[in-house]
Protein backbone atom coordinates (compact mmCIF):
# COMPACT_ATOMS: atom_id res chain seq x y z
CA UNK A 1 0.00 0.00 0.00
CA UNK A 2 1.10 3.13 -1.25
CA UNK A 3 1.29 6.05 1.46
CA UNK A 4 0.11 9.31 -0.25
CA UNK A 5 2.36 12.39 0.68
CA UNK A 6 0.52 15.31 1.61
CA UNK A 7 1.93 18.98 -0.19
CA UNK A 8 2.51 20.64 3.32
CA UNK A 9 3.30 19.87 6.67
CA UNK A 10 3.07 22.05 9.69
CA UNK A 11 7.16 22.16 11.46
CA UNK A 12 8.43 24.46 14.01
CA UNK A 13 5.33 26.66 13.97
CA UNK A 14 5.55 26.92 10.26
CA UNK A 15 3.77 25.43 7.36
CA UNK A 16 6.00 23.68 5.03
CA UNK A 17 4.92 23.11 1.40
CA UNK A 18 6.56 19.96 -0.14
CA UNK A 19 7.22 20.83 -3.62
CA UNK A 20 7.58 17.29 -4.86
CA UNK A 21 4.26 16.11 -4.62
CA UNK A 22 4.20 13.02 -7.32
CA UNK A 23 2.89 12.65 -10.46
CA UNK A 24 0.78 15.84 -10.79
CA UNK A 25 1.48 18.82 -11.92
CA UNK A 26 3.77 20.98 -9.52
CA UNK A 27 2.41 23.72 -7.62
CA UNK A 28 3.73 26.96 -6.98
CA UNK A 29 2.80 28.03 -3.44
CA UNK A 30 2.41 31.81 -2.19
CA UNK A 31 2.45 32.14 1.85
CA UNK A 32 1.47 35.72 3.10
CA UNK A 33 1.80 35.75 7.23
CA UNK A 34 2.29 39.71 8.96
CA UNK A 35 5.62 38.85 10.84
CA UNK A 36 3.64 40.28 14.20
CA UNK A 37 1.36 37.49 13.43
CA UNK A 38 0.85 35.77 17.34
CA UNK A 39 0.45 32.56 18.21
CA UNK A 40 -2.89 30.98 18.52
CA UNK A 41 -4.56 28.48 20.78
CA UNK A 42 -2.58 25.23 19.84
CA UNK A 43 -6.38 23.61 19.00
CA UNK A 44 -6.95 26.68 16.49
CA UNK A 45 -3.58 26.29 15.10
CA UNK A 46 -4.16 22.66 14.54
CA UNK A 47 -7.93 23.14 13.03
CA UNK A 48 -6.39 26.12 11.16
CA UNK A 49 -3.54 24.24 9.83
CA UNK A 50 -5.88 20.87 8.42
CA UNK A 51 -8.21 23.25 6.92
CA UNK A 52 -4.91 25.06 4.88
CA UNK A 53 -3.67 21.23 4.18
CA UNK A 54 -7.17 19.77 2.91
CA UNK A 55 -7.01 23.22 0.94
CA UNK A 56 -3.54 22.13 -1.02
CA UNK A 57 -4.25 18.85 -0.82
CA UNK A 58 -8.17 19.52 -3.07
CA UNK A 59 -5.94 21.99 -5.06
CA UNK A 60 -3.39 19.20 -6.05
CA UNK A 61 -5.64 16.65 -6.74
CA UNK A 62 -8.37 18.34 -8.46
CA UNK A 63 -8.40 22.16 -9.95
CA UNK A 64 -5.46 21.69 -12.18
CA UNK A 65 -4.40 25.25 -10.64
CA UNK A 66 -0.21 25.37 -10.76
CA UNK A 67 -0.44 28.24 -8.11
CA UNK A 68 -2.18 28.05 -4.55
CA UNK A 69 -2.33 31.32 -2.49
CA UNK A 70 -2.37 31.55 1.35
CA UNK A 71 -2.94 34.13 3.72
CA UNK A 72 -4.14 34.63 7.18
CA UNK A 73 -4.49 37.76 8.72
CA UNK A 74 -5.68 38.99 12.57
CA UNK A 75 -8.64 41.32 11.49
CA UNK A 76 -9.56 42.85 14.83
CA UNK A 77 -10.54 40.09 17.38
CA UNK A 78 -10.55 37.35 14.65
CA UNK A 79 -8.28 35.32 12.26
CA UNK A 80 -8.85 35.33 8.52
CA UNK A 81 -7.60 32.49 6.51
CA UNK A 82 -7.72 32.78 2.59
CA UNK A 83 -6.54 29.72 0.31
CA UNK A 84 -6.85 30.59 -3.41
CA UNK A 85 -6.09 28.75 -6.74
CA UNK A 86 -6.83 29.42 -10.61
CA UNK A 87 -7.68 26.09 -11.32
CA UNK A 88 -10.88 25.32 -13.07
CA UNK A 89 -12.98 24.98 -10.49
CA UNK A 90 -15.19 22.83 -8.71
CA UNK A 91 -18.77 21.70 -10.41
CA UNK A 92 -21.93 21.92 -9.32
CA UNK A 93 -24.82 19.49 -9.64
CA UNK A 94 -26.24 21.29 -12.00
CA UNK A 95 -28.44 24.62 -12.71
CA UNK A 96 -30.57 25.20 -9.74
CA UNK A 97 -29.29 22.12 -7.65
CA UNK A 98 -27.43 22.67 -4.53
CA UNK A 99 -23.20 21.83 -4.70
CA UNK A 100 -22.35 18.40 -3.74
CA UNK A 101 -19.57 18.68 -1.40
CA UNK A 102 -17.23 15.78 -0.69
CA UNK A 103 -16.17 15.44 2.77
CA UNK A 104 -12.99 17.19 2.84
CA UNK A 105 -15.05 20.31 2.16
CA UNK A 106 -17.39 19.06 5.03
CA UNK A 107 -14.28 18.69 7.64
CA UNK A 108 -12.94 22.12 6.74
CA UNK A 109 -16.09 23.21 7.46
CA UNK A 110 -16.43 21.49 10.94
CA UNK A 111 -13.46 21.94 11.92
CA UNK A 112 -13.70 25.77 11.73
CA UNK A 113 -17.79 25.90 12.83
CA UNK A 114 -16.66 24.29 16.27
CA UNK A 115 -14.64 27.79 16.83
CA UNK A 116 -17.77 29.50 15.99
CA UNK A 117 -16.32 30.38 12.97
CA UNK A 118 -17.51 31.15 9.18
CA UNK A 119 -16.55 28.91 6.13
CA UNK A 120 -17.27 29.62 2.90
CA UNK A 121 -15.92 28.28 -0.78
CA UNK A 122 -16.35 30.67 -4.01
CA UNK A 123 -15.54 28.64 -6.99
CA UNK A 124 -16.27 29.15 -11.21
CA UNK A 125 -13.92 28.49 -14.17
CA UNK A 126 -11.23 30.73 -12.97
CA UNK A 127 -10.45 29.02 -9.61
CA UNK A 128 -11.62 28.42 -6.10
CA UNK A 129 -11.44 30.57 -2.85
CA UNK A 130 -11.73 28.50 0.46
CA UNK A 131 -12.05 31.59 3.19
CA UNK A 132 -12.17 30.85 6.79
CA UNK A 133 -12.77 33.34 9.62
CA UNK A 134 -12.68 32.57 13.29
CA UNK A 135 -13.35 34.88 16.50
CA UNK A 136 -10.41 35.03 18.81
CA UNK A 137 -10.93 34.96 22.80
CA UNK A 138 -10.54 37.98 24.54
CA UNK A 139 -7.59 37.57 26.33
CA UNK A 140 -4.17 37.02 24.48
CA UNK A 141 -2.43 33.97 23.51
CA UNK A 142 1.19 33.67 24.85
CA UNK A 143 4.20 34.02 22.29
CA UNK A 144 6.83 32.05 22.11
CA UNK A 145 9.67 33.87 23.65
CA UNK A 146 13.23 33.05 23.58
CA UNK A 147 14.87 33.46 27.21
CA UNK A 148 18.98 34.13 26.78
CA UNK A 149 20.80 33.10 29.67
CA UNK A 150 22.71 35.41 32.33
Amino acid sequence: MREERKPVCYKNGSFVCDKEMGNGPQTSENLEIPGNFERLSPELETAIFRVVQECLTNIHRHSGSRVASIRAVRDGNEVKVEVRDQGKGMLSGGEGSPRKVGVGIQGMRERITQFGGRFEVHSDKKGTTVLASVPLPNSPVHTATRTTGS
